[in-house]
């Protein structure tokens, strides 16, 4: 969270509901998360996860970063793309890519293939573009007893695997760089070190005589988390540094008396991890009721705006300008439906014109939002390294929503 006078600052220039984005934090996680990893084994890449927050200002920073792209769709490709990304930076990932991962594949991209209909689509394309080299992957269906089975990526029986990667290799204009893994639900140390044995494993069988380009084993790190929350999770929380150790130690036993030129990289998708913690929603209560069983504050605010997150657990909160002692509140929305619930249990003061700021929802908020009953919010950027703001994304108009439906003359 930020101090107080800076949210006062931000609600006066530009008023709430807002999201409010702290980049040096963002900065600062980045830098940790690369260094916690590159401490135990080199070379390694991050790849953003764009579907987590795809606001130009965050993936611009991962660009000027460093970063790769990992993006799941035409409309993020031509985002990354946009904002200065090379096709060899961008890692195109996804079940459902279509002619948009075509068109990428055969701008220069790396496509990690999900299913043998995206395999047969690569194969059609390279025959009919033997000018074009084309990069790809094989997306694993990797399970490491997580409880959570993922439904993504191939069967990741080897021979199986091995009869794909020899289609793939066939074809001549076709580069087979690396492998890939979705695991849902385990974000522990033990759970990243039975995603690395297995894949590295899966390594040795599909690239016996030379190493892949990369191997990338995904997303699901815990981030640097708000101390109200690391409790909720009843699990110790590693450090970048931890996860680093874990899953270094084992690629280094693999491949480390190779030069680093000459290793694969170790490549993870950061999203949630990085971005998280780096956003707050501030929002005013516009009414308090009393009702039997369930009294509640409404916000100019919903469970679309919040992020998912605040479906699963109550946020880190800040209020201000509140002094009416109050117990039990729930923070309700301003939809119609009756899960539009954002907090629950509230305790301490608060009063209608208070401000409520939620922190750590950077993940899968702003671009979860749909154009229901209320247009979107501006976001704010804040650096603290010059205590600057400005605006990186203005508010949605209702006319910029319906300006995609026909309407009758």
């Amino acid at each position: 969270m930020l101090d107080e006078s800076t949210y006062r600052r931000i609600k006066k220039e530009y008023g709430f509901p807002a999201y409010i984005f702290d980049s040096d934090r963002f900065c600062e996680n980045y830098r940790l998360l690369t260094e916690g990893m590159s401490a135990a084994y080199a070379p390694y890449r991050a790849a953003y996860s764009y579907k987590t927050n795809y606001t130009p200002r965050i993936v611009s920073l991962v660009r000027s970063l460093g970063g790769m792209a990992e993006v799941v769709s035409g409309m993020e490709y031509a985002l990354a793309r946009r904002v200065g990304n090379a096709p060899e930076n961008i890692l195109f990932n996804g079940p459902c890519k279509g002619e948009d991962g075509i068109a990428a594949l055969l701008d220069g991209a790396c496509v990690i293939i999900d299913n043998e209909e995206e395999l047969a689509a690569v194969l059609r394309a390279a025959s009919a573009h033997p000018e074009c080299v084309c990069h790809t992957a094989l997306r694993l269906h990797v399970d490491i007893g997580s409880g959570k089975p993922s439904r993504f990526g191939l069967c990741a029986e080897p021979e199986y695997l091995k009869t794909l990667a020899a289609r793939l290799r066939a074809a001549g204009n076709i580069s087979f760089d690396g492998i890939q893994c979705h695991i849902s639900g385990s974000r522990s140390i033990a759970g990243w070190e039975s995603r690395a044995k297995v894949m590295l494993s899966l390594a040795r069988e599909l690239f016996p005589d030379s190493p892949p380009k990369f191997i990338d084993l995904g997303s699901g790190m815990f981030g640097r988390l708000p101390e109200e929350m690391r409790a909720s999770f009843g699990q110790s929380i590693p450090t970048f540094a931890e996860y680093g150790a874990a899953v270094g130690t084992l690629f280094r036993a693999q491949y480390g008396a190779l030069p680093v030129s000459e290793r694969p990289a170790l490549i993870t998708e950061p999203g949630t991890t990085l971005v998280a913690d780096t956003m707050q929603f501030a929002a005013p209560v516009t009414a308090i009721k009393a009702l039997p069983g369930n009294d509640c504050a409404v916000l100019d605010a919903s469970i679309h705006t919040a992020g998912v997150i605040s479906q699963m657990r109550n946020l880190p909160l800040l209020v201000l300008d509140a002094e009416t002692p109050r117990e039990n509140l729930s923070f309700t929305g301003y939809t119609c439906l009756e899960y539009d619930i954002l907090y629950r249990g509230y305790t301490g003061p608060l009063d209608v014109g208070s401000s409520v700021i939620f922190d750590n929802i950077g993940s899968y908020s702003n671009v979860l939002k749909p154009p229901f009953i209320h247009p979107d919010v501006p976001m704010i950027e804040y650096r603290k390294s010059d205590d600057s703001l400005r605006l990186i994304k203005r508010a949605q108009t209702a006319e910029e929503i319906f300006a995609q439906y026909v309407f009758e003359e």
